[in-house]
C-alpha cells in the first residue's frame, strides 16, 4: 500500500475544509474552454477533474493510487458526471493521448523530478499548432 492509498479514505475530509482549495476548483471550472479534452494528472480523489468536467468535452483523470481512483470514480458516479474516465498512470508516463488542457494540481512539489513531470505534462498538451495549455497548481 502506498502513502496515497493510505490517505485516500480521509483525503476529501481535509480538502473540504480548505477555503483555498474551494476557490481553486471554482477557477478551474471557469478556465476550462468549452468542448476541451482535459487530462487531470495525479487527480487524487478527482475533485479538480470533476470541476473541469462542467465545461469539458471529456476528462481523463489519472493517478498512481488505485484507492484514490476508486474514491474519484465513486464521487463522479454520485454526481452523475458522465464525461470523465479514470486510469491508473504514472505522471512520468502519461501515454499517447493529446489534450487541449492538462492539469497537475498539488503534485509537482512532491516529486523527486518535477522538471521531468512538467516535460511529460507539456508533451501531452501539445497539438499540431502547439496550443495545448498546462495548469500546474502548487500546494
Amino acid at each position: 500500500m502506498t502513502f496515497w492509498d493510505f490517505c485516500a479514505p480521509v483525503y476529501d475530509f481535509f480538502e473540504r475544509r480548505n477555503d483555498a482549495y474551494a476557490k481553486m476548483l471554482a477557477i478551474v471550472d471557469r478556465l476550462i474552454p468549452a468542448d476541451a479534452a482535459v487530462l487531470d494528472a495525479a487527480t487524487g480523489t478527482g475533485s479538480v477533474g470533476l470541476a473541469a468536467a462542467a465545461n469539458a468535452k471529456s476528462v481523463l483523470c489519472t493517478d498512481l493510487s488505485a484507492r484514490m481512483l476508486k474514491k474519484a470514480k465513486k464521487k463522479a458516479a454520485g454526481r452523475g458526471v458522465r464525461n470523465v474516465e479514470f486510469a491508473q498512470k504514472d505522471i512520468f508516463d502519461l501515454g499517447g493521448g493529446i489534450y487541449d488542457v492538462v492539469i497537475a494540481s498539488q503534485v509537482l512539489h512532491l516529486l523527486d523530478d518535477p522538471a521531468g513531470a512538467a516535460a511529460e505534462l507539456r508533451r501531452v498538451a501539445a497539438d499540431a499548432e502547439n496550443s495545448g495549455q498546462v495548469f500546474c497548481v502548487l500546494g
